[in-house]
């Protein structure tokens, strides 16, 4: 069961859940609204794919106000724009910084953390644009502690 709300899971229903998802990681995943409680219970959820979460708009005042704060006014991203992507597009980097809100409620909570920091992604690639209107969520999978 990969559902637990109230207690992190043991190393078994970890795999199970793992297991349950198949080779696609984030494929079937369900979002775990649990507490990893330990060092020990975020081990176990090694494997586990996480979300996905809410749904965001990347409305046009967003991707906007984006241009305006990094001084990168591409006329891709601007409103009206014709593109081959049907209109607009946000910002890569927009995406890549909504992602720890669009985590929130995905990853579980750390109670034994004293304080969480963002050190960085590791080989990150925009895979395909974010046409401005559209929603985005996101999923999770824990590959390592």
């Amino acid at each position: 069961n990969s559902d637990w709300s109230e207690s992190p899971p043991s190393a078994p229903q970890a795999q199970a859940a793992h297991e349950a998802q198949g080779a696609h990681g984030a494929q079937g995943a369900h979002t775990i609204a649990t507490i990893a409680s330990s060092p020990e219970a975020w081990e176990a959820m090694i494997g586990c794919a996480l979300g996905p979460g809410e749904w965001l708009v990347v409305d046009q005042a967003r991707v906007d106000a984006f241009a305006e704060c990094t001084i990168d006014h591409q006329w891709i991203h601007k409103a009206g724009a014709k593109t081959s992507f049907g209109g607009p597009i946000a910002h890569g980097f927009l995406s890549l910084s909504l992602l720890p809100a669009l985590l929130q409620g995905v990853m579980p909570k750390q109670p034994w953390v004293g304080t969480e920091l963002n050190c960085g992604f590791n080989r990150v690639r925009f895979v395909a644009p974010v046409r401005v209107g559209l929603r985005i969520r996101a999923t999770a999978k824990l590959v390592g502690v």
